[in-house]
C-alpha cells in the first residue's frame, strides 16, 4: 500500500486541515499572510499561486496512478 486510503486520506491528511480546515480557495490576501510573502505583488501572488495549484493537481494525480496501479498487481493480491 503507499500510504493512501480509498478515500484518498494520507498520514498528512490532518495537518492540511489544520491548515486549512474550511478547505478555502488560496487567495493573494491568504498568501500574503504567509512569512516572506507578505510583499509579493499581485502578479507574484497569482503565479504562486497558479504553480501551488499545478504541483497539488500532479501530485495527486500521480498519488492516485500509484493507487491503482498497486490495485491491479497481481502480487498484491491475496490467496
Amino acid at each position: 500500500m503507499n500510504g493512501i486510503s480509498e478515500k484518498g486520506e494520507t498520514k498528512y491528511s490532518g495537518e492540511a486541515e489544520s491548515v486549512n480546515p474550511k478547505k478555502e480557495a488560496l487567495t493573494v490576501e491568504k498568501l500574503r499572510t504567509f512569512e516572506g510573502f507578505e510583499n509579493t505583488t499581485e502578479e507574484e501572488a497569482l503565479e504562486i499561486i497558479y504553480t501551488i495549484d499545478t504541483l497539488c493537481r500532479i501530485t495527486q494525480e500521480y498519488l492516485m496512478n500509484q493507487n491503482t496501479n498497486e490495485s491491479n498487481n497481481p502480487q498484491n493480491i491475496a490467496a
